[in-house]
């Protein structure tokens, strides 16, 4: 942005008319972001950020954790807890409020795309679910946006007027953006990433003119040099406030250079894909609540001045290439699925050719117009790289969207003579009637959900949100609870998952909060939902036991009545306009517990209720150490080495397979440990892989791999050839973690679906089962596969720390719970062991298990330097084998060592 030429659009006239129009909205927008602000219920997240704040308001210390974003959240809530108080109310209050400055944002904003499209930027946000929703959300999101927008509004007057309080105020609010959320470092590289695209453009340029190509660089240095004092000047500005924040105000001064400690953890964060997704997870979510902002969008690229620019050249090329790969894959469901980095390709390579081939007198978009079109696309690649996927940070590529949006629908109202273009505005007008309609349902019927009372409604911007189910049973018991506890005892014992929210919904409640419940005497007691209701049985006498869902989600996924099948286009189009699913929503549950005679009158009398093994998550005692027999491996990408190993197999010769991961690729030992050789390398075509999880060996010697994020099971030869890889026709593997061969059949753990998928030999699906929950036959997260001599096929259900047992057809056998795998992301892996004992692995706390046949524990295992066991087979001669993600080694037993 060094060259600022002409503003893109004066205001016009009207501007009487526009202010009281801009005035209307706002006031309108008071009301959307404010009315009913309290009544959904905190989303963990919220419950996080809410509750650190007050604990800051009320004199705690606060330290910068990357994993809960940078101090302005907490610091502003910590001040509006001090001057208000500490509601759900207040805790949202600051986000309602930086929604309506977005909003406001159309005042400065006109001046570059004029009043019509400034007010159509009002009315887009105004009626947008995503602003909307994440408006009345205590996330740092809507911050976020607005201090990148100021920023870059700030700075476009700079280039302007070349006064040195706007350079000012840009840097003030990048680093407010930088003190906010992480997120800040990716606009950077956004934004350096548009200086060089302007440079080589305007070297293009000076190229066509039979100039220098480093002619441009020489008007910035020039531009540079007389205004180097503003800038160092902006430049320190930056860092008193980053220093100043990340320090706690100077008590952490060891903070101050947080950029390391931030990357270091994000990056990690994108490594392991903790809520991972597909490259165009933001294509649904932005077509299903912003409709008429992306129609507009697509307007204004078509338009003739935005067409005719290199930039807009390579996007429209890029989006017709995606176009038709849609239409192939829609039309034969067998087409492999595209890697972002073919997208990247093409979208450079157009990018490349339009510089090269475009004309000076074609180049006619404005600087101004021609960053936001930079933004827009920018912002959707690399929010598409990034691994995380969750519907709050669909709201940053939204926001230069809507922009060139409202810049779309204001060329259709200013074109509204013509034919075409009264089509345009009247297909704008209905799909902003659905999409406003869509935000009430979204913001004020069904913004959490309510499994008991609306199991028909749910939104998918309600990720993992808290249901209403759980805050409305908890309120109910309190409030006959409270008054029949004698003061300073505990009114309710919490423990679990349901700590976050319940730690806010409880800071004023004389709460026991534990690991596990091992004695039962308070009034009310929540615990984590276990399916085979010991804890139940043991508090039935005293104690009514009703299940409630702490967190619940729902996506747009297959139906399955019975069998599998694709929503009709009547459970699409009910969807889209009455938010109706055509599916179950999913949630992680508990179970509260509430004294028999709790309905009476006058303080309760004493109880106590010991509780033997409720929790199955920790345990009993101290692991074993047994010393490895054999270690080998190392960190790299060499011969022999490893790089985050995951799942292992063996062959009948005593070969070792090994899902190298982040090498993606398959590393092969011998019996001894000695390397052998690697199948495939980075990649999606035949032979490739991508950060594979699994690994199985089929009866002629053929590999099997869980090739992860390739969404497939890819294949090799016995003597290592690529063969085809085999997919389910119609519906995509999500993030599959492991394969195992059992009666001449392949089972695939297709973890994201949350199902198992069984192949014949011949690559034909005969089989899955499988849905979210905690039911039996259902899944939450499932990953580690292993069979046994009777073809019986065992899942490692992380997410509802159990083991299930099925026969070869899916049907349910039985089932065990586990000790540990307290992390969602323990990624657990299974073998079968002598009378079909099972061994599996623990990477949260460093062990291994061995469970009998029945599912009781036989004892626990760690060994001398392994830290995240991960991967775990058995060979033919009775080794155990484990892969330790974190030192990227090989660790092995006898099999005798492990079972005496």
């Amino acid at each position: 942005m060094t060259d600022a030429g002409p503003p893109a659009a004066q205001p016009s006239r009207g501007s009487g008319r526009y202010v009281w129009v801009v005035s209307l909205l706002i006031l309108a927008a008071v009301f959307t972001r404010f009315w009913h602000l309290s009544e959904r219920p905190l989303h963990h997240d919220e419950s996080i950020h809410a509750y650190q704040s007050w604990s800051l308001s009320r004199g705690a210390d606060w330290r910068y954790d990357p994993a809960y974003h940078g101090p302005f959240l907490y610091y502003v809530n910590a001040l509006v807890y001090k001057v208000a108080g500490a509601t759900n109310f207040t805790a949202r209050v600051m986000p309602a409020v930086f929604g309506l400055i977005l909003i406001g944002f159309a005042w400065p904003l006109r001046r570059w795309i004029g009043n019509t499209a400034a007010a159509a930027y009002a009315i887009f946000l105004l009626t947008s679910g995503h602003i909307s929703y994440f408006s009345r959300f205590i996330r740092e999101d809507l911050y976020s946006l607005v201090f990148t927008l100021g920023t870059i509004l700030a700075f476009q007057r700079f280039l302007e007027t070349d006064r040195a309080k706007w350079l000012y105020l840009a840097a003030a609010s990048f680093a407010f953006a930088g003190v906010t959320k992480e997120n800040a470092y990716m606009t950077g590289v956004l934004f350096v990433g548009y200086g060089v695209w302007a440079y080589l453009s305007d070297a293009a340029e000076s190229r066509r003119r039979g100039g220098s190509l480093a002619a441009p660089l020489k008007d910035t240095a020039r531009w540079i040099w007389p205004r180097l004092i503003p800038l160092i000047s902006a430049e320190l500005l930056f860092l008193v406030i980053w220093v100043t924040m990340y320090t706690g105000f100077g008590k952490h001064p060891g903070d101050f250079f947080s950029i390391d400690k931030a990357v270091r953890y994000w990056m990690g964060q994108h490594a392991i894909a903790r809520i991972p997704g597909p490259w165009w997870y933001y294509f649904p979510q932005l077509g299903y609540y912003e409709t008429a902002i992306c129609f507009a969008a697509v307007a204004a690229l078509l338009s003739y001045d935005f067409r005719r620019d290199p930039l807009v050249q390579a996007s429209l090329i890029t989006g017709a290439f995606l176009a038709i790969y849609t239409a192939l894959v829609l039309v034969f469901a067998r087409v492999p699925a595209l890697p972002l980095r073919w997208i990247a390709i093409v979208g450079v390579g157009a990018l490349v050719l339009s510089l090269v081939l475009g004309r000076t007198q074609e180049q006619t978009l404005s600087p101004f117009y021609r960053f936001i079109v930079y933004w827009a696309v920018g912002s959707m690649a690399i929010y598409g790289w990034a691994r995380e996927k969750v519907p709050w940070l669909t709201v940053h590529p939204l926001l230069p969207i809507t922009i060139l949006a409202s810049i779309g629908a204001a060329k259709l109202w200013a074109r509204r003579q013509s034919l075409v273009a009264r089509a345009g505005l009247a297909i704008i007008g209905v799909l902003l009637c659905v999409n406003t309609w869509g935000m009430y349902l979204a913001n004020f019927r069904y913004s959490a959900h309510d499994v008991a009372r609306e199991p028909h409604h749910a939104e998918m911007l309600a990720y993992v949100q808290t249901s209403k189910d759980l805050v409305r049973n908890l309120e109910a018991a309190l409030e006959k609870a409270k008054p029949r506890v004698p003061a300073g005892q505990s009114v309710i014992a919490v423990a679990g998952e349901a700590g976050w929210p319940l730690t806010w919904y409880l800071r004023d409640v004389q709460t026991a909060w534990s690991s596990r419940i091992e004695a039962a005497s308070t009034p009310i007691i929540i615990s984590d939902w276990d399916p085979e209701g010991s804890l139940d049985k043991q508090l039935a006498d005293k104690y009514d036991a009703t299940r409630v869902p702490i967190r619940a989600w729902w996506f747009p996924e297959p139906r399955k009545d019975g069998a599998i099948q694709r929503p009709t286009f009547n459970d699409f189009f009910r969807w889209w306009l009455f938010h109706e699913i055509w599916s179950p929503i999913g949630s992680q549950d508990a179970t509260m517990f509430l004294r028999k005679d709790l309905a009476g009158s006058g303080l309760l009398q004493p109880l106590t209720v010991p509780i033997q093994d409720t929790s199955y998550r920790d345990y009993g005692s101290d692991a074993a150490e047994i010393p490895a027999g054999h270690v080998t491996g190392g960190s790299g990408s060499g011969p022999g080495q490893l790089a985050e190993p995951r799942g292992l197999a063996t062959d009948g010769r005593g070969n070792v397979y090994v899902a190298d991961t982040k090498n993606s690729r398959i590393a092969i030992f011998d019996g001894n440990g000695a390397f052998v050789r690697t199948l495939g390398s980075k990649g999606a075509g035949e032979g490739q892989l991508n950060e594979p999880g699994g690994v199985a060996i089929g009866p002629d010697g053929a590999v099997y791999v869980a090739d992860t994020w390739n969404h497939r099971v890819a294949r090799f030869g016995p003597g290592g050839e690529p063969l085809p890889p085999w997919i389910e026709p119609g519906r995509a593997f999500f993030g599959p973690r492991a394969v195992v061969f059992a009666g001449g059949s392949l089972y695939v753990a297709d973890t994201g679906n949350k199902r198992i998928v069984r192949f014949d030999g011949g690559g034909s699906v005969i089989g899955m089962w499988g849905s979210a929950g905690g039911d039996a036959g259902q899944f939450v997260e499932p990953v580690g596969l292993a069979s046994d001599g009777a073809g019986h096929i065992y899942v490692a259900d992380t997410g509802n720390h159990r083991v299930q047992v099925f026969d070869a057809e899916g049907k349910f056998v039985r089932q065990f719970r586990v000790l540990g795998w307290k992390d969602f992301y323990t990624e657990p892996y299974l073998a079968i062991g002598p009378s079909d004992s099972v061994i599996v692995t623990d990477s949260w706390s460093g062990r291994l298990a061995h469970y009998d046949a029945t599912g009781n524990l036989v004892r626990a295992m760690k060994a001398p330097g392994l830290k995240r066991p991960t991967g775990i087979t058995l060979d033919p001669f009775g080794r155990l084998i484990v892969s330790d993600r974190e030192t990227n080694q090989l660790f092995s037993w006898s099999l005798s060592d492990i079972l005496h």
